[in-house]
């Protein structure tokens, strides 16, 4: 959903660039042709590249069963791993990688207010997200400036948790998830792809970066506002015993998981949200959803 978007903006600023596909690339100049469980990546394709920005991975949002856990994991620290160290052992390796990570390393359980010094958490998504970072070890060990972007919840009709509520929401059919006084940490498609043009603009930015809008809200807030940005009453609660028992531990640690995360080092970074206030970036985005 990102990289589509990002390609998008690529193209409309006229920056050359090439796209990593599971799709035999051929006779395309700009796709790449790899398959990680298969170990195949059309490398030689890459020696002149000196930016990457990797973005797969498993969709978490469904149940998470015994192989549902394994695809996720593996497509983030397996897979990312067999990529860059295709890359840290070319004869010039990329001087940067900017790479997609996410607020779930902060944990499920606390409400604490996060920011990037703030501890790892527990349960399955923070060991995920740990691994995925690790994963960036061999670029950084060829001396590749890493940008790690711990996202949260990426609004954008296309696809994601978005895309999944718009449907009930439009239909009045929206409603609370569980008690509601679960924090959302959030950030506007177009806010999460000026961020990347930043990372790639300022090369004295490394490490980690909280991906999400200064202002996060409670899902109370959140239903409230998209009814109202959407003219649609949200009378539809959803009980958090019902989600447990549709999507067992995935509910807890992303629907009904409470995550205040803060964009503290972007913000120090001189990064300005274009669209910092909630009702804002949804206005902005159904407007542009098609």
């Amino acid at each position: 959903m990102i990289g589509t978007a990002l390609c998008q903006r690529f193209e409309k600023n006229s920056i050359p660039h090439l796209q990593l596909s599971r799709n035999p690339s051929g006779s395309s100049k700009k796709l790449v042709y790899w398959n990680p469980e298969e170990k195949v990546l059309e490398h030689e394709k890459l020696r002149e590249v000196d930016t990457v920005i990797h973005l797969a991975g498993e969709n978490v949002g469904k149940r998470w069963t015994h192989n549902t856990r394994k695809k996720i994991l593996s497509s983030r620290s397996d897979s990312s791993r067999f990529l860059f160290e295709k890359l840290a052992a070319q004869d010039s390796p990329p001087k940067t990688l900017i790479a997609s990570s996410a607020i779930g390393i902060y944990g499920y359980k606390n409400s604490t207010q996060f920011d990037e010094e703030s501890p790892r958490g527990n349960g399955f998504l923070a060991d995920v997200v740990e691994a995925w970072e690790e994963s960036t070890q061999p670029l950084k060990d060829v001396g590749c400036r890493v940008i790690l972007m711990r996202q949260g919840l990426v609004l954008s009709p296309k696809g994601g948790a978005l895309a999944r509520m718009l449907p009930f929401f439009r239909f009045g059919l929206g409603g609370t998830l569980g008690s509601g006084q679960q924090m959302m940490s959030w950030i506007g498609m177009e806010d999460q792809i000026r961020a990347i043009l930043f990372f790639l603009e300022d090369d004295t930015q490394s490490g980690v970066y909280n991906l999400v809008s200064p202002k996060p809200v409670c899902n109370i807030e959140f239903t409230a506002i998209l009814g109202w940005v959407l003219k649609r009453p949200t009378l539809f609660p959803v009980p958090a015993l019902a989600l447990r028992a549709v999507f067992g531990e995935m509910a807890m640690q992303t629907m009904l998981a409470s995550q205040h995360v803060i964009p503290k080092k972007l913000l120090q970074a001189g990064f300005e949200f274009k669209y910092p206030e909630l009702e804002q970036a949804l206005e902005y985005c159904l407007k542009h959803e098609n």
